[in-house]
């Protein structure tokens, strides 16, 4: 029970690795995209373009 106290919600985890970003959240990303935009290609693109944005700051300095 106290481990449960103890352990951050998601939503303070600090990530600057983009590699991690990557794994935990482009397939929900990619899923969210593709409803919205309803072809594959297309929100593969979007995809790519989004972590192409995120590679570009300076995670560190601005952290998700």
């Amino acid at each position: 029970m106290t481990d449960k106290l103890n352990k951050k919600p998601e939503a303070a985890r600090v990530i600057t690795d983009i590699g991690e970003i990557y794994k935990e959240k482009s397939g929900e990303l990619k899923r969210f995209i593709r409803r919205r935009v309803g072809n594959d290609e297309e929100s593969e693109d979007i995809l790519h373009n989004v972590f192409y944005q995120l590679a570009r700051i300076d995670i560190t300095e601005n952290p998700i």
